[in-house]
């Protein structure tokens, strides 16, 4: 990944909303209307320090790692910045970015000294009056400005009336009247996301064809952090818009038994805990999106197995090597799979495999507690009823095994954790190591690369150079 690649669009943009002296997000977030389907909030100077980037008095200190990405006119939008801030004109906390309905995307920020503004970029854009706005074009947006606040418009054959009308809805109900929602995009994080996902009750009318209230809707919170352990660190919640967080339905906590079965040098293991009623639909139309006849047959097949599910899903592997893991080769693959549903479930999926084996000219053998081998890939594959679980494993089923994976999945309903170490094939003797977990509708997920001190975003965008 290079930095050059990076919009110097955007890297305008937010050199515009950087000239402003506005403090208060809250003023800018008020101005966006609550009927948005996506509305952010950034923090450019928290995002430019983690990617290696000091904004100084006398321009930019880069560290080491970038200093042969920051160059050319990226480097003259980053000093132009720097200016800013030096001049005492800055405020590059509180830019926020907006995606309506329609698809037109907003970067809105204050202005309170226009003319400075223009002039300043005035090699970059060619201001002209019109509609009461100052105007020009950037590439393929169109910035537009008053005397107290500026919006970059993406998307609109009309920006002038499709802000206008921006704020005319804004005026209705705005994204600050959402007090949970507000209250989320106002959380000191490099950057923080509110997506709307639905709504919490079907009452519209058929006749009027008007949208449920905004105030009903659902939003999907997340935020982008990095933490004081070299970490990047993601949260999310689903929310209503009074802040009420909402857990998903059909989820349980985790049996912390299960990870008993898993050993210390796996290096991906996934476990949930859900109930009938859990909706499966999500996965199902995905998987039809990217299928097709015999996509269509595998979920027939599967469905009545699916629904139900009723306890805990433990998918455990491990690989040889970092290479295994695009290689596609399942010989360089060991895992351990458990599912726990009714025995008459379990007992129709083994009836289902051994009725495949015969079809394919093979007898298996039994061990002593009942598990069918089958000899696949290479290896041997153990089949059978698992204490209540159905259960399929290249490594058998011994519960008496050791790791350190109870932190992240104890008292959770869903967790992962990813383990390469090292990883090498970025970087000799580094590892990558993420850790994620969701209870009651709220989730965080933290990757962490140990082995070097090099900040986290800035090895993340340098490693693979």
């Amino acid at each position: 990944m290079k930095l050059q690649h990076i919009s110097l669009v955007a890297l305008v943009a937010v050199m515009l909303g950087a000239l402003s002296s506005c403090s208060k997000r809250g003023e800018i977030i008020d101005t966006i209307p609550a009927d948005v389907t996506m509305v952010a909030t950034l923090n450019f100077e928290k995002l430019s320090e983690a990617a290696g980037i000091k904004l100084k008095s006398d321009g930019i200190e880069v560290v080491p790692q970038m200093q042969g990405f920051i160059s050319g006119d990226l480097k003259d939008v980053f000093e132009d910045i720097a200016t800013a801030s030096a001049e005492g004109l800055v405020d590059i906390d509180n830019i926020v970015i907006a995606v309506d309905a329609d698809n037109v995307s907003y970067v809105t920020f204050a202005v309170n000294d226009l003319d400075r503004i223009c002039e300043m970029t005035s090699e970059t854009l060619k201001w002209s009056d019109n509609g009461g706005y100052k105007t020009a074009r950037l590439s393929d947006m169109t910035v537009l400005a008053t005397g107290s606040q500026a919006w970059c418009v993406n998307g609109s054959k009309e920006p002038a009336k499709a802000v206008d009308a921006l704020r005319k809805r804004a005026g209705e109900l705005s994204v600050g009247g959402l007090d949970g929602v507000a209250q989320a995009l106002g959380r000191d994080n490099i950057i923080n996301v509110a997506v709307a996902s639905g709504f919490a009750s079907l009452t519209t009318s058929k006749k009027s064809n008007t949208e449920i209230p905004a105030q009903d809707k659902e939003w999907n919170i997340a935020s982008i952090n990095t933490g004081a352990d070299n970490s990047l660190v993601a949260e999310w919640e689903m929310m209503q818009s009074t802040g009420r967080t909402i857990a998903p339905k059909g989820m349980k906590n985790i049996n912390p038994a299960l990870l008993a079965y898993v050993p210390e040098n796996f290096s991906v293991t996934f476990a949930a805990g859900l109930t009938p009623e859990f909706d499966w639909e999500p996965l199902q139309q995905l998987l039809m999106l990217t299928g097709g006849f015999q996509t269509a047959a595998f979920l027939s097949v599967v469905n009545p197995y699916l629904a139900s599910i009723d306890g805990t899903v433990l998918v455990a592997a491990a690989t040889a090597s970092a290479e295994a893991l695009v290689d596609g080769d399942p010989s360089d693959w060991d895992f351990i799979a458990l599912v726990h549903m009714p025995q008459d479930k379990i007992n129709s999926l083994i009836s289902m495999i051994r009725n495949m084996m015969a079809t394919a000219g093979l007898t298996p053998q039994m061990t002593a507690d009942g598990i069918m081998m089958v000899p696949q890939y290479g290896k041997t594959l153990y089949v059978g009823n698992v204490d209540g679980y159905f259960g399929i494993s290249t490594i058998g089923f011994d519960n008496t095994r050791n790791n350190s994976l109870a932190p992240t999945f104890v008292n959770k309903d869903m967790a992962l954790n990813f383990s390469m170490n090292p990883y090498s094939s970025l970087v000799e003797g580094v590892g990558l190591e993420l850790d994620a977990s969701m209870a009651g509708g709220k989730g965080q997920a933290k990757l962490t690369v140990p082995g070097t001190q090099t900040p986290i975003l800035v090895f993340l965008m340098t490693a693979a150079k």
